[in-house]
């Protein structure tokens, strides 16, 4: 089960790259520290209020004949880590200097990797 969770933190990180990406070049690198703080008060805010979830078994495959049944308090509580890893993404796309940043930084094209 702790496979899962680290696979849909890693996942959500990669799925957010992108668009936290283009906020970053648009906005700048605060609004992207400040996006994953936000991400990371869910995170924390998720476990603190599981208990508030009703324990009911969901069935989710079994029209096609498969019993897995999760419980939805797990699956609530998978959520931290996509918000995790959310948060993840924003706090590290964030404490890089965008291309455009380092361009303004530098006065020109900044030069390619070897």
């Amino acid at each position: 089960m702790v496979g899962f969770f680290v696979a849909f933190m890693y996942f959500s990180s990669i799925v957010l790259e992108r668009p936290l990406g283009v906020i970053g070049q648009r906005r700048g690198n605060q609004a992207l520290l400040s996006i994953g703080t936000w991400f990371r008060a869910f995170s924390i805010a998720i476990p603190l209020t599981v208990t508030w979830i009703p324990s009911i078994e969901v069935d989710l495959f079994v029209w096609a004949g498969l019993s897995v049944a999760f419980d939805l308090r797990v699956v609530y509580y998978a959520l931290t880590f996509v918000f995790s890893g959310f948060a993840m993404s924003g706090m590290f796309t964030g404490r890089w200097p965008t291309c455009s940043t380092l361009r303004r930084r530098i006065g020109g094209r900044p030069t390619r990797a070897l």
